[in-house]
């Protein structure tokens, strides 16, 4: 379970910090996250990308073909995306001298976007096989914006394209992984990286629509329905959201930039996030995006101590990922 918050307020903060972070201020906590995570952004592998995610130059241009990797999959499970979690991943013996892209299973479902929050399922060798991190052994997925600089290049450029329910090989030299600056002590300086990845979802973030008055009382549309499981009192979810400030039209938060999702329990007393969330998620299925409009009394007391409007109306998109 989550812990009590204390304050509606305090986890939406955690929330902007978080996306102040995105936008360019230093986090310690945030860097601590990036330095243990194999695929986080390194300043020796920045992206020179525009602002549709396309590169100023090809790449895989004038380059010769990066070896294939060869990949046998664990059977048997029903309940993970393409059989669970890979194994035996065999570069070969060459270096790769450009990005290498390989399709393993192509999916069927949305094709991941500049911009689109992604939620994976990866492993991650080094030239001689050597596993050097896996999200399915931290029996999580992990969730970025792609085409945001928030993870090294080889990603940045590899996924773009791929689609839900899809598995694929990036074969990444070291300038597109992280050159010279090693996160860890698992990948040496100037090591070649190879990643079986599997795409779960490509979410796109909601351009949420201004409310023309404030509310003066709980509003719930809903979107698009999903096909999971029905949220419940009690249960511990995970969101992504859009927020805006209904008085001033100023977004406020929105975990889409960071890829961390809002995690709390829905319905304890007091309220660990906002108390419209706690009565618009039950019943809903996860899956689904939901439109909240929250009146002030389920939103925000202490919103002027922080800088906000008094008694906001919050106009919100929300994306239900998850029951924990």
């Amino acid at each position: 379970m989550t812990k009590n918050l204390g304050s509606p307020l305090r986890l939406l903060l955690v929330v902007l910090a978080l996306v102040a972070f995105a936008c360019g201020s230093e986090s310690d906590e945030t860097a601590t996250t990036a330095a243990e995570d194999p695929v986080a952004e390194s300043d020796a592998a920045e992206s020179d990308t525009s602002g549709d995610g396309a590169t100023e130059s090809d790449p895989v241009a004038d380059a010769g073909p990066a070896p294939e990797a060869s990949v046998n999959v664990v059977a048997g499970s029903t309940d993970d995306i393409n059989g669970g979690k890979p194994d035996d991943i065999a570069p070969g013996d060459d270096v790769p001298l450009a990005l290498s892209i390989t399709d393993l299973v192509e999916g069927d479902g949305n094709a991941a976007q500049a911009g689109d929050l992604l939620v994976m399922h990866y492993v991650g060798v080094l030239q001689d096989g050597s596993q050097f991190d896996a999200s399915w052994d931290r029996g999580d997925t992990f969730s970025f914006p792609l085409g945001q600089g928030r993870v090294i290049q080889g990603w940045d450029e590899g996924i773009i394209g791929m689609q839900e329910g899809g598995r694929r090989i990036l074969a990444i030299p070291p300038e597109q992984a992280y050159g010279a600056q090693s996160p860890s002590p698992d990948i040496p300086p100037n090591s070649p990286l190879y990643f079986v990845v599997d795409l779960v979802a490509a979410i796109t973030p909601p351009d949420v629509e201004n409310e023309a008055a404030p509310a003066t009382e709980l509003g719930v549309t809903v979107l698009e329905e999903g096909d999971g499981d029905t949220v419940a009192v009690g249960d511990v979810v995970e969101v992504h959201f859009t927020a805006l400030i209904q008085e001033t039209g100023e977004e406020i938060a929105s975990t889409f930039l960071t890829g961390q999702p809002a995690i709390f329990e829905v319905g304890v007393e007091p309220t660990q996030f906002l108390a419209g969330f706690d009565e618009a998620l039950p019943g809903n299925n996860v899956g689904s995006w939901l439109r909240v409009i929250v009146p002030p009394e389920l939103g925000l007391p202490d919103a002027e101590d922080n800088g906000l409007p008094p008694e906001p109306t919050i106009v919100t998109e929300l994306f239900i990922s998850r029951i924990r």
